[in-house]
């Protein structure tokens, strides 16, 4: 089995960085690519360059102004975009923006023959997200909170959230709904990080302040977390300031 997820938070699109992102990019060698702050911008050609030639061609970029942040989806396997409860036009109040989190079901098997998975299932779901802070990123928890069918087959929540446990994932006790995070864990979501690194205190985002938090997580279903080799947060493409976050590597 040879699969890599990498999820990263980009900084406002790139700008002028990204001639360096994408150099990163490249490097990190994804099979499938989550990108927060992405950006319908000026840099989108440079980045879809960059893309085509890791022949990452099924992607999901959102409809948005070129100024609005989103999260991007980039895959050597093809996914089917999820009608997920909750999120987008028909979530209560609008108050879940389906640019800033969506489901995909990746089916692991397409793609050339020497990048099968070999997983002993054929599709997963994978829920990309940028959460907001504080009180806004309270109803994206209650999505995944009200949907704990996620996680009787194999799946992956991967992004953003700005939300850990506090003095553990980060310097402070400033997460403003640690209580909801937990919430997933006693459902059963693994913090697949933070398992094979018990006591470890790494921080994929520093604050101008000097204090560090780790906003950047991926939890999955037991069933999918059995199959990971290796996590690990990527702190070169944050200590170049190509952006403000570190970049999150999942090694299947």
């Amino acid at each position: 089995m040879n699969l890599r997820i990498v999820s990263w938070n980009i900084l406002q699109g790139g700008g002028s960085r990204i001639s360096g992102i994408c150099k990163a990019i490249a490097q990190l060698q994804p099979d499938i690519l989550i990108l927060q702050e992405f950006r319908n911008g000026k840099h989108l050609a440079a980045l879809s360059d960059a893309i085509d030639k890791l022949e990452l061609h099924h992607r999901y970029f959102p409809e948005t102004p070129s100024a609005q942040n989103s999260v991007a989806l980039v895959s050597r396997y093809s996914f089917e975009l999820l009608d997920w409860p909750g999120v987008g036009s028909g979530a209560p109040s609008q108050s879940v923006k389906e640019n800033l989190m969506f489901a995909a079901l990746i089916n692991c098997e397409t793609g050339q023959a020497t990048t099968k998975s070999g997983f002993d299932f054929s599709e997963f779901t994978l829920i990309g997200a940028h959460f907001p802070h504080k009180k806004a990123q309270q109803p994206y928890f209650d999505v995944l909170l009200n949907d704990q069918s996620l996680l009787q087959s194999p799946a992956m929540v991967i992004g953003d959230l700005n939300c850990g446990i506090p003095l553990v994932d980060s310097d402070t006790k400033t997460f403003a709904n640690t209580h909801l995070f937990q919430g997933l864990l006693q459902q059963g979501w693994v913090d697949s990080w933070r398992s094979r690194h018990s006591d470890d205190r790494e921080f994929s985002w520093i604050s101008p302040r000097g204090n560090g938090y780790r906003y950047d997580h991926c939890l999955t279903s037991q069933s999918l977390d059995v199959h990971i080799k290796e996590i690990f947060l990527d702190h070169s493409v944050r200590e170049q300031e190509l952006s403000d976050h570190s970049a999150l590597v999942v090694q299947f």
